[in-house]
């Protein structure tokens, strides 16, 4: 178990030195975006149209830098 934790941790690490921070930082932004739908999907919960009005804009924001990255 120590050491597939250990691999997990030396991986996610190798990935970070592969990506910009630029891009990393947008990729966590994207995190409600993706948290609602899964939400969705698994009918855990029922948005409003305010959560999706605000969570799109979020997305859409993201994605907008993520262009030029």
């Amino acid at each position: 178990m120590g050491a597939a934790q250990g691999v997990a941790i030396w991986l996610s690490n190798k990935l970070y030195t592969l990506l910009t921070v630029a891009f990393i930082e947008m990729a966590r932004a994207m995190l409600p975006l993706i948290t609602l739908a899964a939400l969705w999907l698994a009918s855990l919960e029922t948005p409003t149209l305010e959560h999706i009005k605000a969570v799109s804009l979020t997305g859409v924001g993201c994605a907008i830098s993520a262009y030029g990255e």
